[in-house]
This record gives structure tokens, sequence and C-alpha cells, in this order.
């Protein structure tokens, strides 16, 4: 059977070119992607036929060389790292062997003595590949991306690279004993027993990394969470002693000048009556957290020479969770603050926030001017900081509180202003 069905190093190449195509489909692509395919399918044809002129060609050989060509086309035609490239290899050259080796357990099965010329054995192939890469794009292929691209850390590249090499080994360690033995009758099951528990072993443990990831950037927020809740209380705490003193010295301060006194004493009453014109940048808008947060926020802005304006409507706010708003306004404000204030023209200091109901959805929107180009990743800004530590989560925590309450959340930068948006249904 074996010496029926001759595998070439052509076919070996093309195969595996149409397995890379399959996992490159849900990727982010390089410009002119077809072209750079095709480029990739010329030089398929061309390692296989270089390959061929060598034959019989070492095993080892033979998966350096399908390996590094696996690399190359994820490199070539994806945007992809390095590391991403080497994960999407792991996957194709395994993908590839399990699908050839189906190959040969059908024919084992069904059609062991079957005397049919090469060309109807290529054909059968062809047709068991093209299904096999249908199932490949439309299961784990669409499952294992993020966001058009593989986020693949140190740890989870060094084990599908093992895994890989187990895998590997295991194929020559069969092919070897199926020369010196002649274990036809079990070659066929094992070899494809072994290749099914590498790519399960494989996909497994793509799944346990992933959660991990997940169940990390849940725990960062979470603590985010509880460190805006203190802050939160704490503000309200600060602010509320603040409108309580700026009251009572207003009083004190008319009393005081209800009185007959001096030049001087008038004087000393003008800087006292200032030094609490703080006053006047508290917020009154129908909701006491969202006062709470644009007065903190206004009294840094007044103090670094921002302008910040509001348009709220702060009863539509009610159904929201304290530390909620409080969280999602406050990194909100944040974050433009810290754009505004590197600004070189003082003019050009200032947010704008609007929040009201727009038919049946909560809209908050917060405008900023900004300089430069910002570069996007799962729909959010990379960002600029450096270090590492809480650095970016403030808008995955915008999204992730808002997503709570099922809404969306956008960003954009265009014509040298960034805009935050956010639509909440009201009619959960």
């Amino acid at each position: 059977m074996r010496e029926a069905v001759h595998f070439s190093m052509e076919a070996e190449f093309l195969t595996l070119w149409l397995v890379c195509v399959s996992y490159l489909i849900p990727l982010n692509k390089r410009a002119r992607p077809m072209g750079r395919a095709a480029a990739m399918l010329a030089l398929a044809w061309l390692a296989g036929s270089a390959l061929e002129l060598f034959h019989p060609v070492p095993m080892w050989a033979s998966m350096a060389a399908a390996f590094s060509y696996s690399v190359l086309f994820f490199l070539v035609c994806g945007e992809l790292s390095l590391p991403g490239a080497l994960y999407g290899a792991v996957w194709a050259r395994i993908s590839q062997q399990l699908a050839a080796e189906s190959f040969l357990m059908i024919i084992w099965r069904f059609f062991p003595q079957a005397g049919w010329s090469q060309l109807v054995w290529w054909g059968l192939g062809a047709l068991l590949f093209a299904g096999s890469c249908g199932v490949i794009t439309l299961t784990v292929a669409r499952w294992m991306p993020h966001k058009g691209t593989y986020s693949v850390g140190p740890r989870q590249l060094t084990l599908s690279l093992v895994s890989l090499a187990v895998f590997e080994v295991l194929c020559w360690r069969l092919y070897s004993d199926l020369d010196v033995n002649g274990a036809e009758a079990l070659y066929p099951v094992s070899v494809w027993l072994a290749q099914w528990y590498c790519a399960t072993m494989l996909y497994f443990q793509y799944t346990l990394f992933s959660k991990s990831a997940m169940k990390k950037e849940l725990d960062t927020l979470n603590q985010l969470w509880h460190r805006q809740k203190e802050q939160y209380h704490l503000s309200r705490e600060t602010i509320a002693i603040i409108n309580r003193k700026c009251h009572d010295m207003k009083h004190q301060i008319a009393a005081i000048r209800a009185m007959s006194g001096t030049e001087n004493q008038e004087r000393y009453l003008r800087e006292a009556e200032n030094s609490v014109r703080i006053y006047d940048a508290i917020f009154q808008t129908g909701n006491e957290v969202l006062d709470t947060v644009l007065t903190e926020k206004s009294l840094y802005c007044g103090a670094n020479g921002i302008r910040l304006g509001c348009v709220a409507d702060g009863e539509q706010l009610d159904f929201m969770d304290p530390v909620d708003l409080y969280t999602v306004l406050g990194n909100a404000l944040d974050n433009a603050i810290e754009e505004v204030q590197c600004l070189a023209e003082p003019e050009k200091r200032m947010i704008d926030v609007l929040i009201c109901r727009e038919r049946q959805f909560l809209v908050l929107q917060v405008i900023n001017p900004m300089e430069g180009e910002l570069s996007f990743r799962d729909g959010l800004p990379l960002t600029t900081k450096p270090g590492d530590g809480y650095h970016g989560f403030g808008l995955k925590s915008i999204r992730h509180t808002v997503g709570q309450y099922g809404g969306f959340t956008t960003v954009s930068a265009e014509h040298g202003y960034f805009t935050l948006k956010i639509l909440i249904p009201l009619n959960r």
C-alpha cells in the first residue's frame, strides 16, 4: 500500500502551503496577500523539487525544511511577529502530517489492495486535503487568533515547539520501525494515534494558556476596580468637607464685610474670598457620583491650566453602580488630562464631556485635542507610557465595565481630536 501511494517532496510542500493558507485566512494579512501567497506557492514547488533531487532525503532534513518554510510563509503573508509565525508554523506542520496520515488510514482501511494509478491516488489525496483544510479554516484556525493575530508568550511558544519536536520524533521512530520490522499492519494506526495525541495536547495547551491570560487580565481589572472604589469614597469625603468649609467661609466673609474696617481689612477679605472661589468648581448635575468625579477632576484641571467643559444630564446615570460610574468617567478623564497636558499651545488644553440620552441609549462622550498618531490594537490605542504595571488598562477597564451593562465603547483619533464614545442601552 505504501508503495502504491508515493508522496513526493513537491506534494509535501504543496499540501503544506495549502494548510498554511487555511491558517492564514482568519489572520491579519500584509499588503497584496494574493500575490504573496502565489509567490510562496512557487517557492513551495521549487523547494520540493530541489529536495526531490536528493531523494531519498533524510527525514530530519525534510522536517526542518518544511518547518522553516511554514515560518517564512507566515512572516511573508501575515502580520505576525516571529513568535506568532513560529506558533502558526507548529500548527500548520502538525495539521499537514495529520491530514496525510488520515489519508493513508482511509486507504489502508478501505482500499488495501486497490491497484489504482498514481493519478487516482493524487485525486483522492486532493479531495481529502481540501476537506481537511476546510475543517481547519472553520474550526481551530478561527478559534486561536485574537483580533487577527497570535498572542503567544515565551512559555506557550516553548511548549508548542517541544510538542512539535515530540510529534516529529514519534513519527520518525514509527517510520524507522516500519522500515526495520515491516510492521505494515500496525503502522497506519500507530502513527495516526500518535499524531492525534500530539495535536490534542497542543490544543489543550492553547486552551489553558488562553484561560490563564484571561484570568490574569480580569484579576488586574478587579484590582483597579477596588482601587477606584477606595479613591471614590476618599474623593467624596474630601469634596464634602470642601463644600462645608467653603460655604461657612462665605458666610463669615459676608459678616466681616458688614462691619466697618480699614482698607487692609477689605484687601484681606478680597483675598480670602478669592481663595474660596474653589466652591464655584463644584458641579451639580443631578447625580452625586458624577458631581464628585467632575469636581475632583475640575480642581486638578483648574490648577494645571486645563479647561473642562461639561454638558450632562446626571439623572440618566442613576442605574449605574457608583463605583462603576466613577471608574468609567474617572479613567476617561485621566486619559484626556494626560493627553492635553502635553500640548504646547495652552489654548488647546481643553476637555469636553457630554452625557445625555439619545433615544433608548445613554451617550457618554469625552473629546480632547491631541498631537501625533496613535497605533491601535483590539480596537484600543496602545499605551505610550513607559514601563508596564497598570499602564494601558484604563480603556480596558472602561470597556470591561461598560460591557457589564450591555454597552459598547468606541475610540477614534481623527483630525487632531481623540474621542471616546460610550453607548449603553437604557431599556435593558
